[in-house]
């Protein structure tokens, strides 16, 4: 097995040795922004069986017809279909379908949770694709998912505003820092 995809962003389609394509580039995605949300990674696996029971903890268990193409799943599923019970090595034992990703994500934004559903879709057949990910009401609205101050406000609120954003240095930091939310992301202007 050629390992290609770091555990945490790895796809199911990966772990489970079925064929992948770049729908495997969408659920990273997922998983980053996640992360990047939380400050924890969505699912933590020590290994590729614990990973996949981190996603079936918030996804639930897929479907016999997704399970069923892949090479690999008498390691994560007993003859019956079950999943196979992992327990790490802090004898927690995660259990399918008793998350739900606004539980894990410790987040009410509906665009923002809606974004990550839709990366994180066992099937990548049904997963968002890039075009469609660049419509989304998230990324179109630009708008974080929770309120946190920005460099640019925290230098107008500061006594010394002025003085600090004259010692920036470089115009590309300059411009980072007054550029308007557009995305969170979008792809830089040059």
């Amino acid at each position: 097995l050629h390992i290609f995809q770091s555990r945490f962003y790895r796809s199911p389609e990966v772990i489970l040795g079925m064929n992948y394509h770049m729908a495997i580039d969408m659920w990273s995605l997922g998983c980053i922004l996640a992360e990047l949300f939380t400050g924890f990674p969505i699912f933590p696996g020590e290994n590729e069986q614990e990973q996949l029971s981190c996603i079936m903890e918030v996804l639930g268990i897929p479907d016999k017809e997704f399970v069923n193409k892949s090479s690999r799943k008498k390691l994560f599923f007993d003859p019956n279909g079950a999943p196979r019970v992992v327990v790490n090595s802090k004898g927690r034992r995660r259990r399918p379908g008793t998350k739900t990703l606004a539980q894990v994500l410790r987040c009410t934004d509906e665009d923002f949770i809606d974004f990550i559903a839709k990366c994180l879709i066992w099937d990548p057949e049904r997963r968002i694709k890039p075009q469609a990910a660049l419509r989304h009401p998230f990324v179109v609205a630009g708008k974080r998912p929770r309120p946190l101050a920005t460099p640019a406000a925290t230098l107008r609120a500061g006594s010394s505003s002025n003085l600090a954003a004259s010692t920036l240095g470089s115009s590309r930091t300059k411009h980072v820092m007054e550029t308007p939310k557009k995305s969170l992301i979008s792809a830089p202007r040059r």
